[in-house]
């Protein structure tokens, strides 16, 4: 974490619990937040720097948290950045291997590790620099049964580049990450329509045609695609003449 004029921070979280869904995140987050709170309360402004796997950082769920979370800890407005290029090669994963070779080093000197609790004390005791916190299991578990089962879809989702969030429970997005505009145009959020959820689809990604099942950009309904061998599926040619016809 970097706070403008003060030197950078850097935070880790260790839990049981191995999920890694939106409840998860903001768990991990919470206690981070907090100590921004406490340490830093001028700071109104949020910005979050991650890769953008789909099923976590771009997961709906994870952007409803995000433009609700910040909210309820003082903060006034936050952005998320989505960055592929550096996937496993900054400043958290060097954190991480930190951590990972103190861990091996103690282990090699005889302690025994054999939880997440006993990891966090172990490291605890340590003299790094890294700022650590231990997330119980259950706060886990219960942040994923409070989630809502009805939040509405973000259309263009693998396109994203940067979302935003100016007030509690709205938030806007681009496919490119500006942190020195307010010059925004946003996108409405459409809610799925149940008589589609499920359904095989082809979209447009990058100007390249993909089959899927259906959630958002509909191009058009196709046929299930046949099993070519035992990992992988393909639509028939002519489905795919017909998709090539439509972006004509």
């Amino acid at each position: 974490m970097w706070g403008g004029g003060s030197a950078p921070t850097t935070f880790c979280t260790i839990s049981e619990s191995r999920g890694k869904g939106p409840p998860a995140i903001w768990q991990h987050l919470e206690p981070i937040l907090v100590e921004i709170r406490e340490n830093w309360p001028d700071v109104s402004t949020i910005h979050f720097f991650s890769d953008g796997p789909c099923t976590q950082y771009k997961q709906r769920g994870n952007l409803y948290l995000f433009c609700t979370e910040i909210y309820k800890k003082g903060f006034t407005r936050g952005t998320w950045n989505y960055f592929e290029a550096s996937h496993g090669k900054g400043a958290p994963d060097g954190v991480g291997g930190a951590l990972k070779r103190r861990k091996d080093k103690l282990v090699s000197q005889g302690f025994d590790i054999p939880t997440a609790l006993s990891l966090y004390q172990a490291l605890s005791e340590g003299k790094s620099k890294v700022k650590l916190f231990y997330i119980p299991e259950q706060a886990v578990e219960d942040a994923i049964k409070q989630m809502p089962s009805d939040i509405p879809a973000v259309p263009t989702t693998m396109r994203i580049h940067q979302v935003v969030t100016l007030s509690p429970g709205k938030i806007l997005y681009r496919d490119m990450t500006q942190l020195k505009t307010t010059n925004i145009t946003p996108e409405v959020v459409q809610w799925h329509s149940p008589e589609v959820v499920g359904k095989w689809c082809a979209l447009v990604y990058d100007h390249i045609i993909y089959p899927g099942i259906i959630q958002e950009d509909v191009l058009t309904l196709i046929p299930p695609p046949e099993n070519v061998t035992s990992r992988h599926m393909a639509i028939a040619r002519e489905v795919w003449d017909t998709l090539a016809s439509h972006e004509k």
